[in-house]
């Protein structure tokens, strides 16, 4: 179940680059130096059946001090050993020592509460434009569009939240700032456009969102929130689709029967004249949801 080797090659991509390789390689990674004494980490993920590298940095050159000095900014640490478990910094003895491996991670309850109450307003959005009374769908929409674009935007600003929380060069923060402001700049762009384009919009917006967000994700993120992002992702982008598709199939308004006049405009009673002015107010067409 382990995989202890002795790191002191040079690599093409930058030391945080590297890193981020290296902790993603197995579920536990332990950063130590030859005199660090691991035996009770090791002893214990031994014990938990849990797999784990084991990186040796020897100091005594340059090239693995420098890695080091990354490895003190991406974690804020300054010590040995350093712990990674499921690509996430977790600490030293301790941390490590008092932390429940026992799985993936659960996803706390107010996360997956909340979370699964957010996709309340879409499926209800979605059904209502299938049933409810059709002078309501365009309003129903209107509500649907809005919540999808503030959800949108929420999805990027946790990326803000990431990128003010970790120490990183320069050329990550420009991707990690730049991932949290799109979304917002898309949510926003799509509500200037006609309902049956921003609600495509959104559904396109949120079926990318998850696989393009993963890597910068994995190794800052606990591992429960890629789950939770999984399936609340796959919820929404399965309400937008039956929205777009209920949005699709009722784009002609439906009329009601009035009190229809000949060519002549006579009536229903032989009224000649009197056939328009009865049959206007039963004519009135449903408000349309496409404008």
């Amino acid at each position: 179940m382990t995989d202890q080797v002795c790191e002191a090659g040079q690599d093409d991509s930058g030391d945080f680059g590297f890193l981020k390789q290296q902790i993603a390689s197995s579920r536990a990674v332990i950063y130590c130096s030859s005199l660090t004494d691991v035996r009770p980490i090791t002893a214990h993920l031994d014990r938990l059946g849990v797999p784990f590298r084991l990186v040796t940095m020897g100091m005594g050159s340059l090239r693995m001090r420098e890695r080091f000095h990354a490895l003190e900014s991406l974690t804020g640490w300054h010590m040995l050993p350093q712990v990674f478990v499921d690509g996430r910094f977790v600490g030293g003895y301790q941390e490590i020592l008092a932390l429940d491996l026992d799985g993936p991670g659960r996803i706390p309850s107010p996360a997956f509460w909340l979370g699964a109450g957010g996709l309340i307003p879409f499926f209800a959005g979605a059904i209502g434009l299938w049933a409810a009374p059709f002078a309501w769908r365009e309003e129903i929409l209107n509500a649907m569009l809005i919540y999808g674009a503030v959800i949108l935007s929420f999805i990027g600003a946790v990326h803000w939240g990431l990128a003010l929380h970790l120490p990183c060069r320069e050329s990550e923060s420009w991707r990690r700032f730049g991932l949290s402001v799109t979304p917002a700049l898309i949510a926003w762009a799509a509500l200037l456009t006609k309902p049956v384009i921003a609600l495509s919009i959104l559904l396109l917006t949120f079926s990318a969102m998850y696989p393009v967000e993963g890597p910068v994700l994995r190794g800052v993120a606990p591992p429960w929130y890629g789950r939770l992002r999984a399936w609340l992702s796959a919820g929404v982008v399965l309400s937008l689709l039956l929205a777009l598709l209920g949005l699709e199939l009722n784009m002609k308004p439906e009329f009601t029967a009035g009190i229809p006049g000949d060519d002549y405009g006579q009536g229903a009673h032989g009224e000649r004249g009197a056939g328009p002015a009865l049959a206007e107010p039963s004519r009135a067409p449903h408000r349309s949801i496409i404008f």
